[in-house]
């Protein structure tokens, strides 16, 4: 009998092991799939803001070069929608 509890620990024990690496290799999957997921929406946050910049900064400049305004950072951020994207690189950049 003492041979049968010593088997039934070492199974239960590799049963244990057998679960934590798998438990292991399901964490870090799921740690994969999440930095995955953070560097495509910060690709596509990207992508939009600079779409957004060019777009609406473009047409702010287009106007006030029409009106014969310099088109001043000051005077574009007046006439954006959201005058902190100025502040951005991406639209720093145009």
């Amino acid at each position: 009998m003492d041979h049968h509890v010593q088997h039934s620990k070492r199974v239960n024990l590799s049963h244990m092991l057998v679960n934590q690496l798998l438990t292991k290799r399901a964490l870090a999957g799921d740690k994969e799939i999440a930095l995955r997921n953070r560097a495509e929406r910060r690709k596509q946050h990207a992508e939009r803001m600079a779409r957004i910049c060019t777009e609406e900064i473009h047409q702010v400049v287009v106007v006030l070069h029409q009106q014969g305004i310099y088109p001043r950072s000051i005077q574009v951020a007046k006439q954006l929608n959201n005058s902190h994207i100025l502040r951005l690189k991406e639209a720093r950049k145009i």
